[in-house]
């Protein structure tokens, strides 16, 4: 009888992202009252063309483009597209190039991840974890703008043949103060997760291990489920091979694995983002100019490019 119910009286409610935009992904609901009644899908449909537009420009043209191609990750697409065209042209990258290219990609990366706690905190109707997220995440955005001068789009600062200009001058001490804030945030989002999150999302969109690599699941959500994966060893890209694998990032079971919940993937995530902090002080100990030239040497020889030009800016 109550199932009839439901069926009477559900109404459609569609769950998805408050955008301009359109194609983004969706989730259309059948709820009645509280109750989820079912859910369908909506992967949504956006595409900009950046194949077709990246056709008739040069790869240093391109690197700018990439910048488009991920808000949330601009840099680590940089990368992407960099590496892409470095194994193509056969392009040897200097080590403090290469070096730099990590760190900012990493940087990259915890920045995204606290998007990502933003959101959930404001979908779990949480706000003050969302206000606190993207006011930690200001300070990253702070530092790409003092070394690439774009906050969001860093203007292709990576770019093939290395980076586009080494860092200025006070780097080193900005990322190290960052991450200092970083580990304060940590402490925070830990706090936050032992009251609200963990109530909120615990037992909630249970994943189990053969369910999620059934559907292509990867990163923080299959680790959720219980599978020690990590990219970033089993591939080895020209920066992954003499940088990351430096850092000590490491595949490990989610500290709630045994669950496969939401709790569980917000923990994994949790651990991706403690991943940069923990050896602050050694990252850019490896990638002090070497001696014996000059500064605008230095320079240039941590960012030729294939054509054995320095990039312009």
């Amino acid at each position: 009888m109550a199932e009839g119910r439901r069926a009477v009286d559900g109404y459609d409610l569609y769950f998805g992202p408050v955008h301009p935009g359109s194609g983004n992904f969706g989730v259309k609901l059948t709820v009645d009252g509280e109750w989820v009644v079912a859910a369908r899908a909506d992967p949504g449909y956006l595409h900009r063309g950046f194949e077709k537009l990246m056709e008739y420009r040069t790869p240093m043209q391109n690197a700018v483009l990439s910048d488009r191609l991920c808000i949330l990750e601009s840099l680590n697409w940089n990368l992407v597209h960099a590496e892409a065209v470095d194994r193509l042209c056969g392009t040897e990258i200097p080590e403090r190039a290469r070096y730099i290219r990590v760190i900012l990609a990493e940087l990259s990366r915890i920045q995204s991840h606290i998007i990502w706690y933003g959101v959930l905190s404001k979908a779990l109707g949480f706000d003050t974890g969302f206000m606190v997220a993207f006011g930690y995440r200001d300070y990253v955005l702070d530092l790409f703008e003092f070394v690439t001068g774009g906050r969001v789009y860093p203007a292709g600062y990576i770019c093939p043949g290395g980076v586009r200009r080494d860092v200025p001058e006070g780097t080193k001490k900005r990322i190290e103060e960052l991450l200092v804030k970083m580990e304060t945030m940590l402490r925070e989002f830990e706090a936050y997760d032992s009251k609200t999150i963990a109530a909120r999302c615990r037992g909630i969109g249970v994943l189990e291990l053969d369910d999620a690599l059934r559907l292509g699941a990867t990163g923080p959500v299959l680790r959720a489920s219980g599978l020690a994966s990590d990219a970033t060893r089993r591939t080895r890209s020209t920066t992954t091979s003499t940088s990351r694998s430096r850092f000590g990032r490491r595949a490990t079971r989610s500290p709630g694995r045994s669950s496969d919940d939401g709790r569980s993937r917000s923990r994994s995530r949790s651990s991706g983002r403690r991943s940069i902090g923990c050896r602050r002080s050694r990252s850019l100990r490896s990638s002090r100019r070497p001696r014996g030239r000059s500064r605008r040497a230095r320079s240039t020889c941590a960012t030729r490019s294939p054509e054995g030009r320095r990039p312009s800016t």
